[in-house]
């Protein structure tokens, strides 16, 4: 039996503050910046030739009617093959043949045209797919009723919202029967239930229709529902391409091993480092450092940084923060942003403190990741950077807590009957 794909000997490198990004569109943009004035906000932005490699040496051989997903850190490439599938890019070396249509949803709107309506899309996107019109027409009425948006179907889609793009653009892709589906993390716009909705839609054309897909994402429990193979990559390369089961433990211990390990140590930290973080410590309100927290305890989280190059700030220093479960499903994230507050003295200190107060999750291990940017540039961010163990505790009127299996998050609520 012939693989649907065949991926052979493919990698990727990327010249840093070079031309040769891999399309004529970056190229041409890259050659017209170098003429252009430095913004203010970007003169810290470290344009050093440099080549970073992506992908290297990818053999893979994926058969039709296989759900396939891909998972692995951010940075191992998984973002990077799917754009090399879907003809974004080209592969430095190697090659991949391909027997199929491919429908792929990378971005929200990825082959929209912004003055069309939805219905004129949708025929665009069939005819690029070497659909006939009757084909399309045949299906335009299931494709409008799983994306939900039939007040807005004759409506340019450059008024659409974030979440109308996207039900229409995997709708289209689902309905229009392409070989190979390919999916990246674009589902986490969607509500909850759309994200449902569409895992389903895959399973269903998977199973019952015989496509292939591939799913990049983050969240282990969408894979395990969809995936009955799964690629792992790190740094790059292929370290595991096995059972769904199996490669998905392999993950989450990768996952405890690296946040296991010093800041110092960790060697997937990205950013300029000109400023970098040197440790997280907790902290009660009494601030006594504490090593884990409580269920609706208030607390501090000590950022402690070094300043390795001072930065004048003609934009925003952000700090941030995310907490995730153990699969990298994102429950909590902040930034200064939010509460507009500007950190502007950073010189003069070397910790930021951000202090949660009533923390709403139940008993369980999470992880804690960072980053600090100035604008849109990264100084330093580290992505699973500790592990936040919670006890049980109390919260709002909760006479008993619930247990991790129940979800995650609590609310401050109450039952009651109306008289």
């Amino acid at each position: 039996m012939q693989p649907i794909i065949k991926i052979e000997g493919v990698s990727k490198k990327y010249n840093l503050g070079q031309i040769s990004t891999g399309t004529l569109y970056g190229d041409l943009n890259k050659w017209f910046s170098k003429f252009q004035e430095v913004k203010p906000d970007m003169k810290h932005l470290d344009t050093k030739a440099g080549t970073h490699w992506a992908l290297k040496d990818i053999d893979l051989d994926i058969f039709e009617g296989n759900a396939i997903g891909i998972i692995g850190r951010n940075g191992a490439g998984k973002s990077t093959l799917l754009k090399i599938l879907s003809r974004i890019t080209t592969p430095t070396k190697g090659q991949i043949k391909v027997n199929g249509r491919i429908a792929s949803l990378l971005e929200v709107g990825t082959g929209f045209h912004q003055d069309l309506t939805g219905r004129e899309n949708v025929y665009l996107n069939g005819a690029i797919l070497g659909m006939r019109s009757y084909e399309i027409t045949a299906r335009i009425d299931e494709i409008v009723e799983f994306a939900g948006i039939q007040s807005f179907f004759d409506t340019p889609v450059k008024r659409y919202s974030s979440g109308m793009y996207l039900k229409l653009a995997f709708s289209v892709a689902a309905h229009l029967e392409p070989e190979i589906l390919v999916v990246d993390e674009v589902l986490a716009v969607g509500d909850f239930e759309f994200q449902r909705k569409c895992i389903g839609k895959m399973k269903e054309v998977s199973d019952q229709k015989g496509r292939t897909i591939l799913f990049v994402s983050h969240n282990m429990g969408a894979i395990e529902m969809l995936c009955n193979k799964v690629v792992l990559l790190d740094g790059g390369k292929i370290s595991y391409f096995g059972e769904t089961g199996v490669a998905v433990n392999k993950y989450l211990d990768n996952n405890k091993l690296m946040s296991s390990q010093k800041l110092s140590e960790r060697s997937d930290r990205k950013g300029n480092k000109k400023i970098s973080m040197v440790s997280i410590k907790l902290f009660d309100m009494s601030d006594v450092e504490i090593y884990q927290v409580k269920s609706g305890q208030s607390f501090k989280i000590h950022f402690n940084y070094e300043v390795n190059e001072r930065i004048p700030l003609p934009g925003m220093l952000y700090f941030g923060v995310d907490i995730s479960t153990t699969g990298d499903v994102n429950l909590i994230q902040h930034h200064n942003r939010l509460t507009h507050q500007l950190l502007a003295d950073y010189t003069n200190s070397n910790t930021v403190i951000f202090t949660i107060y009533d923390f709403p999750l139940v008993e369980g291990t999470y992880n804690l990741s960072y980053s600090i940017l100035l604008d849109n540039i990264f100084l330093d961010a580290l992505d699973n950077a500790v592990e936040l163990k919670v006890e049980k505790g109390s919260f709002g009127n909760y006479k008993e807590m619930p247990g991790y299996s129940h979800g995650k998050m609590l609310v401050n609520a109450e039952w009651s009957l109306k008289k």
